[in-house]
């Protein structure tokens, strides 16, 4: 069931993106594994550029489509929930990347496509 409009998916992706940031550093991850804590935060970056060019409501620069964007949440929260077998992090680093992991996944399946004459504003834009 698909019922997360664009304009929340858009803010709560611009919140994944802070999470992923601020939580390995709140969750002292790097003093377990270095590569658990920017791992984080370099996904969390790319996250949110790839949040800011993407065409829905909060885009700053229109580049990627909708679509895309869900598919790259998609395989992108794949790619964090495999990274504790990967790269073999302690429990309190495996459990946080499920949990990234499974939110972004759960976040691109419940969320609908842009409706055709849908407003996609979230702000004006010039």
């Amino acid at each position: 069931m698909r019922f997360l409009s664009p304009k929340n998916h858009s803010l709560l992706d611009y919140s994944l993106s802070g999470a992923m940031i601020m939580f390995p550093l709140l969750l002292n991850l790097g003093t377990q594994s270095q590569a658990a804590l920017w791992l984080s935060i370099i996904a969390g970056i790319f996250h949110a550029a790839y949040s800011a060019a993407t065409d829905y409501p909060c885009g700053v620069s229109p580049v990627i489509s909708y679509r895309a964007h869900l598919l790259i949440d998609a395989g992108m929260s794949m790619l964090l929930m495999s990274a504790p077998c990967v790269f073999g992090f302690p429990m309190v680093a495996t459990v946080y990347y499920f949990v990234i992991g499974g939110l972004g996944l759960l976040l691109a399946t419940v969320s609908r496509p842009i409706e055709e004459g849908e407003c996609l504003d979230c702000v004006a834009r010039p």
